[in-house]
């Protein structure tokens, strides 16, 4: 797909994604390219299956105030890995801390959704493995949990179910 030069982008706006919550609703970060489609520029912290860097095709929301993601119509190749610290301290707690740190020396995308959230977004080309080694490291007193967001196969964007189809055979 062409994206648009630098100079005629236009700046980040925010896109409604309905959940199955909660919450309700998560606001994602999308850049315009053309028509219908944008790009991801956030790291989502509740929906699945979407990644930093996806493209994705919006339309106003049910008020036409606003955007709403509808799907994603190509992905990026990054993963999404959720993690939580919710034991005592949350991020503040010294094991999260250490984590944080770890994140930024591994130049790996994360952002902060307070108390207790991070989001990281992991490149296509990077390995899980270390950094799945580095998150079983983490004391069980920190309170740290952890999921991938994307990849998800078994649900939806909004965290429901996929219904499997049913194999229907000719009689």
């Amino acid at each position: 797909m062409n994206r648009m030069p630098p100079h005629q982008r236009a700046q980040p706006v925010s896109a409604i994604l309905p959940l199955a919550g909660p919450p309700k609703v998560e606001n994602i970060l999308v850049q315009k390219l053309r028509g219908k489609r944008y790009e991801v520029q956030t790291i989502p912290f509740f929906a699945y299956n979407l990644s930093f860097g996806d493209f994705v095709e919006c339309a106003p929301g049910e008020d036409d105030i606003g955007l709403c993601i509808e799907k994603v119509v190509k992905r990026s190749g990054n993963r999404t890995i959720r993690v939580g610290f919710i034991g005592k301290g949350n991020l503040d707690h010294p094991e999260a801390k250490k984590f944080r740190a770890y994140l930024r020396e591994c130049d790996l995308r994360s952002e902060v959704f307070k108390p207790a959230l991070l989001a990281i977004n992991i490149p296509r080309d990077l390995d899980c493995d270390a950094l799945e080694t580095r998150l079983a490291a983490i004391s069980k007193d920190a309170g740290m949990e952890w999921e991938y967001g994307d990849p998800q196969p078994e649900r939806k964007l909004d965290g429901t179910p996929v219904t499997q189809r049913k194999n229907r055979r000719a009689r």
